[in-house]
């Protein structure tokens, strides 16, 4: 198990399509953020900092299930379904090893970025951000599972198309109003049927530990429906080709 992970974590880090969404991109957003907008008052600046690195590892780790997670898989179908006939490996261990290297991989790209902050900006890493970063590790597994899923059910040149218009709607329905930054209220609503807000909710009650326990069993709720789906949409991959090979030999 130990040379698998080991394996799939230096394999992901050798792909220059995962450095640069998960890593360059949201660093670059950070900069750009950082020179365009200014908190009201100097005291309010760590606060800005923080905004900065929440936001950025959100846009990182949902970005590396929905994108390069999911076109990898897709990618790699083939060499799925056959790993999963010839060797005892079932489809139920794919999906749990695949989502705990990506959530490891969403681990050393919070790392990146929390340094970066440090390094650059003075970012000041204390035992709320470091709650709130944890808080947004554990529901990145969401949008790992659901890359999985989308790896599965869609090939390769369909998932390119569609895998940034279905990264820039998750990111609408995941980013809620700030101080530094306001959704229209109607957005709100509609965020309440997506992790995601019970996320920021979970961020928000920190003080508040029966708050946080309940929209933590939310998120851990939404994480089984998704894991059910992309357990569901491998074998329907599986039974969906199967038949077309049988009508191809017929």
């Amino acid at each position: 198990m130990l040379n698998i992970l080991k394996y799939e974590i230096v394999k992901v880090l050798r792909n220059k399509r995962f450095i640069f969404f998960t890593m360059l991109v949201p660093l670059g957003f950070w900069v750009f953020l950082a020179q365009t907008m200014q908190p009201e008052s100097s005291a309010d600046y760590n606060q800005f900092l923080s905004w900065l690195a929440v936001l950025a590892t959100t846009f990182a780790t949902v970005g590396s299930g929905i994108n390069t997670l999911s076109t990898r898989v897709a990618r790699s179908q083939t060499y799925i379904r056959k790993v999963l006939v010839i060797t005892p490996y079932s489809p139920a261990k794919f999906i749990v090893v695949t989502a705990f290297v990506q959530t490891l991989l969403n681990l050393i790209i919070i790392c990146v970025i929390i340094v970066f902050g440090v390094v650059f900006y003075g970012l000041q890493f204390d035992g709320q951000l470091l709650a709130t970063e944890l808080i947004l590790l554990y529901s990145s597994v969401f949008y790992v599972l659901a890359g999985i899923c989308l790896g599965f059910i869609f090939d390769i040149v369909t998932l390119q198309t569609v895998s940034f218009p279905l990264y820039a709607l998750v990111m609408s329905t995941t980013i809620t109003s700030v101080g530094f930054f306001q959704v229209p209220q109607f957005m709100v609503y509609v965020q309440r049927i997506f992790p995601g807000y019970y996320t920021n909710q979970a961020i928000a009650s920190l003080t508040d530990p029966g708050s946080l326990a309940l929209n933590l069993l939310i998120i851990f709720g939404y994480l089984v429906l998704i894991a059910l789906v992309a357990y569901f949409a491998y074998y329907y991959k599986a039974y969906y080709k199967t038949k077309e090979s049988v009508r191809e030999t017929a």
